[in-house]
């Protein structure tokens, strides 16, 4: 960062536990922890520079149709630990997600059988 001599440093972790009830069906659930160093430019001479944290929670299940075709919902929550004066740029927040995949080598189009 320009005319900014300190250093700062972050860390980040996650547990990421998985269950298998069948070979069809699973659970599974992610929890992080992020702090690392936030730093936007406000114009050529001002920037703000300071460490951001974060914890996140993410549990989903996932059914797989065949094994290539795989379907998954999740639920995502996320919270800053930032001053009162950052919380309207870092709001926490949540997420809902739901994916279809379908996994397939495109390669193997082009073997000789």
């Amino acid at each position: 960062m320009p005319t900014h001599g300190q250093l700062s440093r972050g860390q980040a972790w996650f547990l990421e536990p998985k269950y298998t009830f069948t070979p069809r069906f699973y659970a599974a659930m992610r929890i992080e922890k992020n702090d690392y160093p936030y730093i936007q430019p406000i114009d050529s001479t001002f920037w703000v520079a300071q460490n951001v944290a974060f914890h996140d929670v993410e549990a989903g299940v996932g059914w797989r149709f065949t094994p290539d075709l795989l379907l998954k919902a999740s639920y995502r929550r996320d919270f800053w630990d930032v001053t009162d004066a950052m919380k309207a740029y870092f709001p926490d927040g949540y997420a809902w997600g739901l994916r279809l995949s379908y996994g397939f080598d495109v390669l193997s189009w082009f073997e000789p059988r």
